[in-house]
């Protein structure tokens, strides 16, 4: 049988032991077409499907390990936040993990699971530990600063890193994120934007790292393709006044072709219903969002109806939620999906004939892999690359208005 075993921070990362049979997720068997539980495997080229390419030599700052020997024991390291403010984020990683483990596993694969409390120091001491016991992979942490806390630690044990953090400035050096990118989230529903002849933008966005990190994207997106950004307003996350920076902006109503609004919620319908009250004509003015939009019910808020953004759009994920909900009673929660195709991918891989490295050259596989959320690939900086869809919001739900690309040979953006 598969093995998790559970680590206690605190307590030098010591082994207690497999789960016991019965506190195992209750897991229903694999769906037949697509199969997620069968994937992250590489991408399928183009038709007429020429033999694989083979993967690029690592790159001098990647790690390498030394390729197990067929039929060993594979040591994955689990690192989340299981105790906390966010011990709710790691208990979701954790059991989508779980998922992937006994869906996709085979006896040889040992899950090391760890709690890092969120913090740096822990992680660190945590990875340290896990690479002791012989994890050849880590999987996690969350948090950037978590991140490069544990990124020199692996890096001198010549141990790769798979990481949920978003951040770009955590990768590289033998660390590569799985985390939704703003700047590819930004770039494919602006460019989309300016493949439909809109042309002139402006963006409304919450005073913070977020809708700092967003305009940074767009400005760079729209010079991309030669396009404009009018105007940039930012407004209080804390709601105070925010009708005075869409009041600068709806100056330029008969000016901008598209308005970026970053975030979700009540917050995204407070601003973007001051829009018209400050007399935008929103039939003439296309609303643009990022993954935050990605919200049940948001038709229902009628001046976002038309609106496009950028996200993950296949049916395996909702394949994925109805087995999570089946196996511990509860929704999944965003992006709870990372670490089930991050367990996935290492399965798969430890499952490769002649044994697997987990190595650079494996893990950025021109091709790329399928998982839940669709074709992802990771870059030699460490980056993750994801092709994405771009969806409409419509009264009835989300309308699918460009598919995501079904290879890395066809355009992402």
């Amino acid at each position: 049988m598969v093995t998790l075993v559970m680590g206690v921070s605190g307590c030098g990362g010591r082994a207690v032991g497999p789960l016991p049979v019965q506190s195992r997720p209750a897991v229903t068997a694999p769906v037949a077409q697509p199969v997620p539980p069968q994937v992250p495997a590489p991408a399928p080229a183009p038709a007429p499907v020429p033999a694989p390419a083979p993967a690029p030599a690592p790159a001098p700052s990647a790690q390498a390990t030394p390729p197990t020997a067929p039929g060993s024991q594979y040591r994955v390291a689990l690192l989340v936040p299981l105790t906390g403010s966010s011990a709710a984020i790691g208990e979701a990683l954790l059991n989508s993990a779980q998922l992937a483990l006994f869906e996709t596993a085979d006896n040889n694969f040992i899950l090391q699971s760890y709690d890092t409390q969120g913090k740096p120091d822990v992680a660190a001491a945590v990875a340290a530990t896990d690479i002791q016991q012989g994890a050849q992979l880590i999987i996690g942490p969350v948090f950037s600063p978590e991140v490069k806390a544990v990124a020199p630690v692996a890096a001198a044990a010549y141990v790769n890193v798979i990481a949920f953090s978003t951040d770009p400035g955590a990768a590289g050096h033998g660390v590569y994120i799985m985390g939704f990118l703003l700047r590819h989230q930004v770039q494919r529903v602006a460019t989309f934007a300016h493949q439909h002849g809109l042309s002139r933008f402006a963006a409304l966005a919450p005073a913070n790292d977020y809708g700092r990190a967003v305009v940074l994207a767009l400005r760079e997106a729209v010079t991309a393709f030669g396009g404009v950004v009018l105007d940039i307003e930012y407004y209080d996350p804390a709601g105070v006044e925010q009708i005075q920076s869409v009041q600068r902006l709806a100056r330029l109503k008969d000016q901008v072709d598209a308005v970026l609004i970053p975030d979700r919620g009540v917050r995204l319908k407070q601003v973007a219903n001051l829009l018209p009250y400050l007399n935008m004509d929103l039939r003439k003015v296309r609303l643009l969002g990022t993954q935050l939009w990605d919200e049940p019910g948001l038709g229902s808020e009628r001046v976002l109806v038309g609106g496009w953004y950028a996200a993950p759009f296949n049916p395996w994920q909702k394949q994925f939620a109805v087995r999570y909900r089946q196996s511990f009673g509860t929704q999944a929660p965003p992006n709870s999906s990372l670490a089930y195709d991050a367990i996935a991918l290492a399965a798969t891989l430890a499952r490769a004939p002649g044994g697997t490295t987990f190595d650079a050259a494996v893990l950025t596989t021109p091709s790329g892999f399928n998982g839940v959320d669709g074709l992802f690939r990771f870059r030699p900086d460490g980056t993750v690359e994801r092709s994405l869809a771009v969806l409409e919001v419509t009264p009835n739900g989300i309308n699918e208005v460009s598919p995501a690309p079904t290879t890395f040979a066809q355009p992402l953006y």
